[in-house]
């Protein structure tokens, strides 16, 4: 890895902390709800991760995406609720033109979905009491779909300086 891309690739000491807290918090607020959508993101982040090495904060977006929606599948044959589907294979579908073709058009309407399904889910906890398995499923969800958006924006931040920097070395 060449120090540019080590430089474009590495988090801040504060974020690391902060993500670790985050993770562990809600792994003990949410406990089992939390290692489905883990385990199975984990494992499409390593798959994407050889399979497009160029694309490695967008990667990180298609595999929790894939882990939530195997999440809300597994859900949803379990409880019968298969209203979740329409989310699952929206967000699918436009992770897999993210992972095909990058672009500001398809970061938008990503990110457009993930802050509906954000707003959807803040709303539903209003109501939900707290420690119930309703309330851990939707922090839960709130979670993956934070997570999702915060690597949307800085996979497309990263995405537009490596166009930027392919620009140039044609210039030169």
């Amino acid at each position: 890895m060449t120090q540019e891309s080590e430089s474009q690739t590495s988090v801040h000491p504060i974020a690391r902390l902060l993500s670790i807290a985050l993770g562990v918090g809600v792994g003990w607020y949410s406990g089992m709800a939390l290692i489905i959508p883990a385990a199975i993101g984990i494992l499409a982040v390593l798959v994407l991760s050889k399979a497009l090495p160029s694309r490695h904060l967008f990667n990180v977006v298609g595999g929790v995406t894939i882990g939530h929606i195997g999440w809300m599948v597994i859900g949803a044959s379990l409880t019968g609720n298969w209203g979740v589907i329409i989310d699952a294979l929206l967000l699918g579908g436009l992770v897999c033109w993210l992972l095909a073709r990058p672009g500001l058009t398809v970061v938008v309407l990503l990110c457009g979905a993930e802050l509906v399904e954000i707003t959807y889910c803040a709303l539903r906890m209003i109501s939900a009491e707290v420690g119930t398995t309703e309330h851990k499923a939707l922090v839960v969800h709130l979670v993956l779909y934070a997570i999702a958006f915060c690597f949307l924006i800085l996979g497309y931040i990263g995405h537009r300086r490596a166009k930027a920097s392919e620009r140039q070395l044609f210039t030169e």
